[in-house]
């Protein structure tokens, strides 16, 4: 499953526009952790979606700095998979995380003074993913399919 929240026209005219995306990432991601930290996760899910893929751009068109833009990115990677954890969508807090984990490492191909640093990126994510997998697994009884599923992906 891909996830999508900006249409093609807003992806485009944020992908020409590095300086106004920077602006709608930083008010996404305000708008949605504000939902978020209220308890009013539907309402803050297509705020949070908006900012990771604003945060892919951000990355793509090197609106900042790499590490910058890679801590932007897995922030909000991280809001919007607590976010799918609490509305129940397990299968999409993997698709997350598949896709952040992706888009880091094509971060790190021909770019080998930010190796490291991306590597770091890399191991924080999959903490985070790890613990948030773990609160989920505890917080809800699974099928040892899904656990494996679950392990497996994050490992």
């Amino acid at each position: 499953m891909k996830l999508r929240f900006l249409c093609a026209g807003h992806r485009n005219q944020l992908s020409l526009n590095p300086g106004q995306a920077i602006n709608c990432w930083q008010n996404s991601f305000d708008t949605g952790q504000l939902f978020y930290e209220q308890a009013m996760w539907e309402d803050a899910l297509p705020h949070i979606g908006c900012a990771f893929e604003t945060a892919e751009i951000i990355l793509t068109t090197k609106a900042v700095d790499t590490p910058c833009a890679c801590e932007l990115f897995m922030s909000s990677a991280i809001l919007l998979a607590k976010t799918y954890m609490q509305l129940g969508y397990r299968e999409q807090i993997l698709d997350v995380y598949e896709m952040a984990v992706y888009r880091l490492q094509r971060e790190m191909v021909g770019n080998s003074i930010k190796v490291a640093r991306i590597n770091r990126n890399l191991v924080d994510l999959h903490k985070n993913f790890q613990g948030l997998i773990e609160r989920q697994d505890s917080a809800v009884a699974t099928s040892p399919l899904e656990a494996a599923q679950l392990e497996s992906a994050v490992h």
